[in-house]
């Protein structure tokens, strides 16, 4: 039955029903989920309709259920081939011939992967084992005289390449690899002689001349290219294609502002063609003029025969077009190879800004790098997606990652994210370093990578390490091998020959999880590689890394400079003529010996922003095991301290980080906020260390168990007018209530109720509070319930209140009064002065622009140069009066929040105390958590940080009140 199922499904497959072969292969699998042919199949289907995923998903599965079978290596393997993943399908291809030693069709792709690689000795050996089984096997003739070529054995390729004409008279590439072998063995009558012959196979058709010449670039003869293509454009000067032939042949020898007008006359002539567009793009993004770049980098989505892997998806929502979603979730999607995909999730920081949720697309060896990295999105792989996700998820509006730096119009010279985005998983990356360490004691650690596996440059970009040996037999240098793929014994082989120690980490495999080696990354003290994705996960993750580029660069690189828009940490050094890797690395060892490797100051610069990063992560011990590990090679670190201590006061364990808190402020005094942490460690112990009232009871809240009852503070000057808000309700169950509270909360609190006693926080002693015969204690925090629900609780003096809005009226007249203050209040108010609570400049000062308005400030320590340097609108007036200072005169403060209409503040005690007095507050919160005030409008930050987006409904809800 089965076999009849496959053979209709084929029948289908060939008659282009695809659809009712896929029906029929799932109903195979539904019975047999390990059918290795229909798996195949499927996968076959799946590539055929440009859902790469799946297709590598099934070729995958069909390999472990049918190890033995060599279709699921080869279809796996040319999968990856065409994605130009080179060294991953070279894997999977020796992976199948491992079981299947004769298997032509494995032996020939391997031969051709190899080739592509610039391994020449390899593919020679393969191909000639393909030509042992099957003479007439054409392209292995011809990989082995183009191989012999590269090898410069012209004369040994003159035969096989004539054996590759014979089978195939019109292969271009054969009769240019033969050319060029005749050409360099002296042959030089029959080589011209091979050229005439050839010439009319160019006017017949373009393909061929453009074949022709690929070959002979290849094979460094760019002289014959010239004169050929020279002659071609003289004959047919309106040839789009030959034009843009001639400028990538002009750009690849070097001579690129030529190559750029040959590339602008070629767009002329073809203005609908996408790829010299592309192509022309990517040159004037190199050349500088990135905006115009950008415009036309995004002609590749109208490329023909582009790889499936690089097409659009079609996803059922509108392309998103830089517009700020009010509702819903902005969904990224990946596009491209690990390098772009590191390199543009450098864009990923500001999309918060643009949506209320944002999903990120991932790969499964990227994943937990990703959700580590960036804990406010989404992260999602497409191949996990559920059926109707658009709807399901909400999906306004969708983007692909390459678009980013358009969509975003960023100020790519000053991308804000240079420094490093990429979190590590902390222990494994400390592991890593403590073996490596231990491997080469005293020495700089350096990660090495030397090929790359692109499909279209691997010869060009690849340095193997026969060039590495004046950097290899440095004594002071211990080398881990951070090259993807199986080098083990390449590695083995160059340790003998040069005599040096290159450490392959078998832990390790990129191929299979990037989150680890994101961490051997980090590991090392320096990464040295060629232009390849690591690369990018060095300048990723801020380490210190030195990229080898070729003579002509890729266009991300720019021109003569030896930094890097992407990265703060690269550095880059170019060849000066092509295949010059020795002049390079010459370059490169005279940078070592020079230049003092401090490996120490650039591996606590990483930790430090990694830290940062990772304490902004819920549920996260990456920050912890950060800081920990700084203080290991600096205990003195202020920072690590500091954070060492913040973590503990956000995790309860206040006593124990006391001492941190303290030294840190010690080694740093000029640090306000470290001092702030201190202040405020010491008033969240005071919980345990009343000593006044150490002889009360602790109350269980039973109802009538006192009668009279002792409540203290922290000297958390908003958490104290949070829980003050129950006091009332208290009042009904408790004949008499002393409250210790804030200094700036008594004269309010004895205002709202004289039946309680209200004095400073720490100011009653023991002997003071037997006088009042208390019956039981209770710190005022523990009266806060979950969320605050009373509209009112607090009063204003209403003879200041009047006195103070009249005052605001007659310099403000009719407008429209906004009470606003920008930060936190400081350590008088028990505060820790978290980073993100707080607007910066750039944002807060949008709000002045408003029109109409009469702004009040409550901003403490308010500079009288504060305000000199805003765009105030003409038509707004802004009240700086000095006496609205909620620490001395609280009264006043209490006065001008009662006379505006609306205030605007951060989450602290002017937002708690304004919903207190019953203002309508328009609170600026975090993202997430915080014991937030009951205020109708709160506007959380998009991410730790950024208040862009919630600055901007910020402005539009105060406009339309």
């Amino acid at each position: 039955m089965t076999e009849e199922l496959l053979a209709r499904a084929r029948a289908l497959y060939a008659s282009g029903d695809k659809v009712a072969a896929v029906g029929i292969y799932d109903s195979i699998l539904r019975d047999q989920p390990d059918e290795p042919r229909a798996l195949c199949l499927r996968g076959l289907i799946h590539r055929d309709q440009g859902d790469i995923l799946a297709a590598e998903k099934d070729f995958r599965r069909a390999i472990k259920v049918a190890p033995d079978m060599s279709l699921p290596y080869q279809l796996l393997g040319d999968l990856l081939h065409n994605a130009k993943h080179l060294i991953m399908a070279a894997d999977v291809y020796e992976r199948g011939l491992a079981r299947q030693p004769d298997d032509i069709m494995l032996l020939g792709n391997l031969a051709h992967t190899r080739l592509g690689l610039g391994h020449f000795s390899v593919s020679l050996e393969l191909s000639r084992r393909v030509v042992t089984l099957d003479p007439n096997n054409q392209e292995s003739w011809f990989r082995i005289g183009s191989s012999l070529c590269r090898l410069g054995r012209f004369t040994e390729a003159i035969a096989p390449l004539r054996e590759a004409i014979r089978r195939r008279a019109d292969c271009l590439r054969s009769r240019a690899a033969l050319y060029v072998a005749l050409s360099r063995s002296g042959q030089t009558d029959d080589a011209e002689r091979l050229l005439e012959e050839t010439e009319p196979l160019f006017e017949a058709r373009f393909e061929h001349l453009n074949q022709f010449n690929e070959v002979l670039v290849w094979l460094a003869d760019t002289e014959t290219a010239f004169r050929i293509l020279s002659s071609f454009v003289t004959r047919h000067p309106d040839h789009a294609d030959a034009w843009n032939l001639f400028a990538r042949l002009q750009i690849v020898s070097g001579d690129e502002q030529v190559g750029n007008t040959m590339l602008a006359k070629a767009a002329r002539l073809a203005p609908d063609d996408a790829e010299t567009a592309l192509t022309y793009g990517l040159q004037l993004f190199k050349f500088g003029d990135f905006k115009q770049g950008l415009e036309l980098y995004r002609k590749r989505w109208k490329r023909q025969n582009r790889d499936p892997r690089e097409g659009w998806w079609a996803i059922d929502a509108p392309a998103w077009q830089g517009e700020v979603l009010r509702e819903g979730a902005l969904q990224i999607w990946t596009e491209q190879g690990i390098g772009d995909l590191v390199m543009f999730a450098g864009f990923f920081a500001p999309l918060a800004d643009f949506a209320p949720r944002v999903m990120i697309e991932s790969i499964s060896r990227f994943r937990r790098l990703f959700e580590r990295s960036f804990p406010w999105a989404e992260i999602y792989q497409r191949d996990q997606l559920e059926q109707g996700f658009v709807q399901k998820r909400d999906v306004r509006a969708h983007a692909p990652t390459g678009d980013l730096p358009l969509l975003l119009n960023c100020d790519l010279e000053n991308l804000p994210q240079r420094q490093g985005y990429l979190v590590p998983d902390a222990a494994m990356m400390w592991r890593l370093r403590e073996r490596y360490r231990a491997r080469f004691p005293g020495k700089t650690i350096v990660g090495i990578s030397w090929r790359s596996g692109n499909k279209s440059s691997s010869t060009t970009r690849s340095a193997e390490l026969e060039h590495w040996r004046k950097i290899l037999t440095r004594l002071d240098l211990g080398f881990v091998s951070l090259q993807y793929g199986s080098v083990e014994s390449e590695v083995a082989a160059v340790n003998d020959r040069f005599g040096a120690d290159i450490l392959v980490d078998p832990e390790i495999d990129p191929l299979m999880d990037l989150d680890a080696f994101a961490a051997q990354v980090a590991a090392v003290d320096l990464v040295i590689s060629v232009d390849n994705s690591t690369v990018h996960f060095a300048g990723g993750l801020g380490k210190p890394c030195w990229v080898l580029l070729p003579f002509v660069a890729d266009w991300r690189w720019l021109r003569d400079r030896s930094d890097t828009i992407w990265y703060d940490s690269l550095r880059l050094f170019r060849q000066k003529s092509p295949d010059a890797w020795g002049d390079l690395m010459d370059d490169l060892a005279r940078a070592l010996s020079h230049e003092r490797l401090s490996e120490n100051a650039a591996l606590l610069s990483f930790m430090h922003r990694a830290a940062k990063q990772a304490a902004n992560a819920p549920a996260s011990n990456d920050a912890e095991l950060l800081y920990r590990r700084i203080l290991q090679i600096n205990p003195q670190d202020a920072i690590a301290l500091n954070g060492l201590g913040r973590i503990g006061l956000a995790t309860g364990h206040v006593a124990e980080v006391r001492p941190f808190l303290a030294a840190a402020a010690a080694i740093a005094p000029v640090a306000p906020a470290f001092e702030y942490d201190v202040v405020r460690a010491e008033q969240m112990g005071r919980v345990e260390e009343h000593a006044a009232s150490r002889e009360i009871a602790d109350w269980d809240g039973v109802r009538g168990s006192v009668t009279r009852l002792f409540l203290y503070s922290t000297g958390h000057l908003a958490g104290d007018i949070a829980a003050v808000a129950e006091l009332a309700e208290l009042r009904a169950e408790v004949g008499h209530v002393i409250v210790e509270c804030h200094a700036s909360l008594v004269p309010l609190l004895a205002r709202t109720d004289r039946r309680i006693s209200a004095f400073a926080a720490g100011s009653l002693s023991a002997a003071e509070l037997a006088g009042f015969d208390v019956t039981g204690r209770l710190p005022l925090r523990g009266l806060l319930p979950a969320q605050t629900q009373h509209p009112k609780w607090l009063e204003a003096d209403p003879v200041r209140a009047a006195a103070e809005a009249a005052k605001l009226r007659e310099k403000c007249g009719d407008r429209k009064l906004v009470g606003i203050a920008w930060t936190q209040e400081g350590s008088w108010a028990g505060t820790t002065p978290a980073d993100w609570l707080g607007v910066d400049d750039a944002e807060w000062r949008r709000i002045f622009a408003l029109r109409g308005f009469g702004f009040v400030v409550l901003q403490e320590r308010m500079e009288a140069t504060t305000l000199a340097n805003v765009a105030i609108n003409p038509d707004s007036v802004v009240v700086v009066e000095p006496g609205y200072d909620l620490r001395r005169r609280p009264d006043n403060f209490a006065a001008a929040l009662a006379a505006v209409d609306i205030v605007v503040a951060p989450l602290g005690a002017t937002a708690w105390l304004a919903t207190a007095l019953g203002k309508a507050c328009h609170l600026l919160a975090p993202r997430e958590g915080g014991a937030l005030p009951p205020c109708r409008n709160v506007y959380r930050q998009s991410r730790n940080g950024s208040w862009r987006r919630a600055i901007e409904d910020l402005i539009d809800a105060v406009q339309s009140q």
